[in-house]
């Protein structure tokens, strides 16, 4: 697994996790007084993106040794590491490879899907990741020390509810790529074509596309493992038996 940079958390993260807390009660509230109409008003949500928030803790490489077979397990690590930032001020890095090797009990050259992930983890103690990160959950190792971190369940998010889980917080998103997706160097994304389906952190939206966290290492995207998806591409939110997002309850 690739490189983990020094991680701060900036001197006004009281007031990023304000905005968040603002939002989250906002979007609970409008959902609940306008729950039957809640299919048409999905458009009248502000655009939200949590990357800058998301910073403080850098991107991990899921790299070759993993036969991108882990991507699910790489994303839904990041996005319980995130939300709980959000929540608490703390950094809390998950380890990506106790969920699929130690919890999951997958192989690492065998795909997950998110919504199965987030079932077989919810309510079990998470391996906190060490740093540097070790490699030693692939070789069947799974004694760990317990992160804060716990799923309580993982809901399934249809399309057009998207922008609304995203006021809560960073979803887990299923994408279809192409192959120039896995060496991209840039801040948009928009190479068409399909062929891999891949997981991903999904950390907002606005009118021109979604806002991404990859497993790809920090040197990926915008050199800081980040980028905008341009909408339209990598099937991203769209309606599918392969497509879609879940957004992780925690405890």
């Amino acid at each position: 697994m690739a490189e983990v940079e020094s991680e701060n958390i900036p001197a006004s993260y009281s007031e990023l996790r304000a905005e968040y807390e603002e939002r989250r009660a906002r979007s609970l509230a409008h959902f609940e007084s306008n729950r039957k109409s809640f299919d048409e008003k999905m458009d009248l949500y502000a655009p939200v993106n949590w990357t800058p928030q998301a910073r403080a803790i850098s991107s991990l490489n899921q790299g070759d040794v993993t036969k991108k077979a882990t991507c699910t397990a790489f994303a839904t690590a990041a996005t319980i590491g995130d939300i709980h930032l959000l929540r608490s001020g703390e950094i809390s890095r998950v380890s990506p490879l106790h969920l699929h090797v130690c919890i999951a009990d997958y192989p690492v050259t065998e795909a997950i899907g998110p919504l199965t992930l987030a079932g077989l983890i919810s309510g079990r103690q998470l391996g906190q990741l060490e740093m540097p990160p070790q490699t030693s959950y692939l070789q069947g190792h799974c004694g760990h020390s317990v992160s804060p971190s716990s799923v309580t369940s993982g809901t399934d998010v249809y399309t057009e509810q998207t922008k609304y889980y995203l006021s809560y917080g960073p979803l887990v998103a299923i994408l279809n790529v192409p192959e120039s997706f896995w060496t991209f160097r840039g801040s948009v994304f928009s190479t068409p074509g399909t062929g891999d389906l891949h997981s991903v952190e999904l950390l907002g939206w606005d009118a021109e596309g979604w806002f991404i966290r990859n497993s790809q290492g920090s040197q990926w995207g915008d050199g800081a493992g980040f980028c905008k998806i341009q909408i339209g591409y990598c099937d991203l939110t769209a309606d599918g038996p392969q497509s879609g997002s879940v957004f992780l309850n925690l405890a």
